[in-house]
């Protein structure tokens, strides 16, 4: 609608130049501004006479009418609870690419509450009316304001994966590139944080890397405002999941990515430090990055955030020490800087189980690295005793890393007699229980062949394993009956243990029927041959 001008002569003389509303203006802009004041006409929906008036405002040629119909958007939009509709959407769509700097900032803040505080709906009707064009085009304005709007409006889309791939695909990657490298603390953290929504999908992840966007995010690492730092530690960190790009990542400038890193995960902020551990987690599985974090210090900067009152920021640290530690020539220097204390006492947080899991699978990389003498010493073998005790109440993949370690360390003679100590001498038992009981088959073959290397050293006592409840046989019984391959496999294994170390007269008839039974029963090859080698141990006098 056009607007016809009233020119007038005010007390000076001069001449005013005002313009003359049409009628039809004038009672949609009367209709929005009554239908405003009353705080409870737009709560539940946008009426049809107030979209009318949308409408006619919207798409007028009145400048000031157009930021009148934008400002009404912006409070509506704070107050509307109900859904909305592409109808509703288009009059905001228009003043999106009106040439108006404060029309565009009335008009993306309209747009950003919808998505964020409206309806769940909402954005799937504001990218369904195609909102996503004229955004993105603003992204490029030359105002920072409106872009830095057009920029958190997109982010708020930015939630489905649906949502993210068409956003990328728009184009809008340059123009997050450009704005991220502005001098400009909200211009920064609304581009970051924009990206680090993107690259939950893998496409968006490589169409960011080709785009150049590694290079940027590590340098905002050091950025003054923590929610860039944030932002740009876990964009990485998701990027750093695909091991393609981590090449890529640590190509940049000779590693500066580790450097920044550090020096993130030295800041105040809890959030940050978490991300940043976690960005060092994901770097930290390829072999080649292992040994270069420790060789650039960075097992003195995880130490301290193993410590940590925020269990997210523990829990992030353990899981990039648990990747470092798989590095055999790692092993050393996290003994050296005091690691085995820390995971001793992680391994008794009952309530934080995926702490557990990280401690525990550290502890079985460094026990396969030979580091019995200093586990023993610093009471690991303990912790991991009470980790089996507390069976009822650790979770799965928690007990199938400690039963996996100690399986490792029983090979050791040092460690078996240490371990028959633990537990008030009860660690057999404790073994026995869970080859029978535990639902999980990990964990019973785990503990049987811990048990294994154990029986040999029970040759002067050995009635405590004949006369305890349940007994020996009964785990052979358990073990060769099973279903499970790899348990009747420990089962055999057992027996010949124990008639190496000249213990198979505690065995039963029933246990050696079972083997008969067995290479009746089995078709593996592995398992007659280890049947073959159970009854002629067991027939040597």
């Amino acid at each position: 609608m056009g607007s016809c001008l009233v020119r007038s002569r005010d007390d000076l003389g001069y001449v005013n130049t005002e313009p003359l509303l049409h009628g039809v203006e004038r009672d949609a802009l009367t209709t929005l501004l009554r239908q405003l004041e009353n705080d409870d006409a737009m709560d539940a929906q946008i009426s049809p006479s107030q979209l009318q008036a949308l409408y006619t405002l919207s798409f007028s040629d009145n400048r000031e009418l157009q930021l009148s119909a934008a400002s009404c958007y912006a409070e509506v939009s704070e107050r509307v609870t109900g859904p909305l509709t592409v109808e509703m959407v288009k009059p905001l769509l228009h003043l999106l690419t009106v040439p108006n700097i404060e029309v565009l900032k009335s008009a993306t803040v309209a747009v950003g509450n919808f998505a964020l505080y409206g309806s769940g709906q909402n954005k799937a009707i504001l990218m369904k009316a195609c909102c996503l064009e004229p955004l993105v085009n603003l992204l490029r304005h030359y105002d920072l304001d409106v872009r830095c709007h057009a920029c958190g409006c997109i982010t708020s889309l930015a939630t489905s994966e649906q949502n993210k791939i068409e956003i990328v695909r728009q184009g809008v990657i340059p123009s997050l590139i450009e704005l991220s490298r502005v001098v400009n603390t909200r211009a920064q953290r609304n581009a970051s944080g924009c990206i680090l929504n993107l690259t939950h999908v893998a496409y968006n992840r490589d169409e960011l890397v080709a785009a150049g966007v590694i290079p940027v995010l590590i340098k905002l690492l050091t950025a003054e405002n923590e929610d860039v730092q944030f932002y740009t530690a876990a964009a990485l960190s998701n990027i750093a999941v695909d091991a393609k790009h981590r090449p890529v990542m640590v190509a940049y400038r000779d590693g500066l990515v580790f450097t920044n890193l550090m020096t993130t995960m030295k800041t105040s902020a809890e959030k940050v430090k978490c991300q940043a551990c976690l960005a060092f987690r994901n770097l930290a599985s390829d072999e080649e990055n292992q040994q270069t974090i420790v060789k650039r210090g960075g097992l003195s900067v995880l130490l301290p955030l193993m410590s940590s009152q925020a269990r997210d920021t523990a829990s992030a640290a353990v899981a990039a020490l648990r990747n470092l530690s798989i590095h055999e020539a790692n092993a050393t220097p996290i003994i050296e800087h005091g690691f085995l204390h820390k995971l001793n006492d992680m391994l008794s947080w009952k309530q934080h189980s995926e702490i557990q899991y990280h401690a525990a699978g550290t502890i079985r990389n460094l026990a396969a690295e030979e580091q019995t003498k200093q586990i023993i010493e610093h009471g690991t073998l303990n912790s991991l005793a009470e980790v089996l005790q507390d069976s009822a109440i650790v979770a799965e993949v928690v007990l199938n890393e400690a039963t996996a370690a100690l399986a490792i360390l029983s090979s050791s003679s040092e460690v078996c007699k240490f371990l028959m100590d633990l537990l008030d001498g009860n660690v057999y038992k404790v073994l026995m229980q869970l080859i029978l009981s535990s639902p999980y088959i990990e964990v019973q073959y785990n503990s049987a062949a811990t048990f294994g290397h154990l029986v040999v050293y029970y040759s002067n006592c050995s009635d405590k394993l004949v006369q305890c409840h349940p007994s020996l046989n009964d785990v052979l019984h358990s073990l060769l009956m099973s279903k499970f391959e790899s348990l009747q496999q420990a089962g055999l294994w057992i027996i010949l243990q124990l008639s190496d170390a000249g213990l198979k007269s505690i065995l039963t008839f029933h246990t050696t029927d079972l083997i008969a039974k067995l290479k009746q029963s089995s078709n593996s090859s592995d398992i007659q041959n280890l049947v073959r080698a159970a009854m002629k141990a067991l027939q040597r006098t």
